[in-house]
């Protein structure tokens, strides 16, 4: 199951097009899950980055394009 309305270009080979879920965290108690527990690593990596680059803030924005993060991107570049 895929959640979503096309398949990503490095999928397009398995030809799983019958296995897209649109709004698939809703429709679908896998789907749904798997987002929770995605969720909830990210949020934990991001954590431990954020003691790594404090100046991103990501213990707050998690990554999130968020005007604080975007102002950090520009003066700190990338890392």
């Amino acid at each position: 199951l895929l959640d979503g309305s096309r398949t990503p270009g490095f999928l397009k080979s398995y030809q799983i097009e019958k296995n897209i879920v649109v709004k698939g965290d809703d429709a679908s108690l896998s789907i749904g899950l798997a987002s929770i527990i995605a969720k909830q690593y990210r949020d934990k990596l991001m954590d431990k980055l954020h003691e790594q680059y404090p100046v991103y803030n990501w213990g707050k924005n998690k990554g999130y394009g968020t005007a604080e993060h975007v102002a950090a991107l520009k003066e700190f570049g990338l890392c």
